[in-house]
């Protein structure tokens, strides 16, 4: 048996600037207990994870409810990190020393007018490790004895997985009056990624990518059908839903859907 104790704690400070301005300030500290890998229950246990965390923004909300928007900075320090890695016994949890994350963060939703939608998100991190002397990484090696084997090493300074640099979003929806004839509702949204790295040892990566997903719905003035053309992923970006390395097998990725267009017709 092992018990683990951590005192947490959270502070934070608030203020109003005006009606539609407020900043704030918070400090936090977070704890996960540490714990055994059921598959090698006599291995030592392995130690417990603690998040200290800062962050401040601001918060805008017009007086006229068709404008918002939110901009904070932020800064996650962890101690003894835990991490999930496979190994021929399965998916297993180590620690690395330290870890840094920080990052700013931004967004907007806007509505112009009645019949106009805007959305916008960004997002930018850097995300690393300290020190990881003790990471298990694949053997990529052509002539290795067994391959894609386990193989313990230092990945201190890498890059924390499916961490992106950068991503960024914008929708926007604009509905058009068309008489009797009824209304068109006119809907786009961009979604940017820059890429990720899907292990410890930033081998296996996830390129840049970006997608484009749009639609046009008609409505009748009055009850009745309604059709809605849509396309998603109109510049059929190659990329993976999932993408992990196993020992012994290499590089798994699942890829995402390609270019699809169709139409939907519903009633009410």
């Amino acid at each position: 048996s092992e018990t683990f104790r951590e005192l947490t704690w959270r502070a934070s400070l608030n203020r109003h600037f005006s009606d539609e301005v407020m900043g704030y300030l918070a400090a936090s500290r977070g704890f996960q207990s540490g714990g055994w890998n059921l598959q090698t229950p006599q291995n030592p246990v392995f130690e417990p994870e603690t998040l200290d965390s800062f962050e401040a923004g601001l918060k805008f909300a017009g007086r006229s409810g068709r404008w918002e928007a939110d901009a904070n900075i932020f800064h996650y320090d962890y101690s003894d990190l835990q991490v999930s890695a496979f190994t021929p016994n399965g998916s297993a949890t180590t620690n690395a020393t330290s870890a840094e994350i920080y990052g700013v963060e931004l967004q907007l939703e806007a509505q112009p007018d009645d019949d106009t939608d805007i959305a916008l998100g960004l997002q930018w991190l850097e995300a690393q490790y300290g020190r990881f002397p003790n990471a298990t990484c694949t053997d990529f090696s052509p002539g290795a004895a067994l391959a894609y084997a386990p193989i313990p090493c230092d990945v201190s300074s890498n890059r924390l997985p499916f961490a992106p640099e950068l991503k960024f979003n914008l929708g926007a929806n604009r509905r058009v009056a068309l008489g009797r004839a009824g209304t068109l509702e006119l809907s786009g949204n961009l979604q940017y990624n820059s890429g990720y790295f899907a292990e410890p040892d930033n081998v296996a990566r996830q390129k840049a990518f970006a997608t484009v997903d749009a639609s046009a719905e008609w409505r009748p003035s009055r009850r009745g059908p309604s059709l809605r053309l849509w396309v998603l992923n109109l510049t059929d970006s190659q990329y993976y839903n999932n993408l992990i390395v196993l020992p012994t097998a290499g590089v798994l990725h699942n890829p995402a859907a390609p270019r699809r267009i169709g139409a939907s017709i519903a009633y009410s």
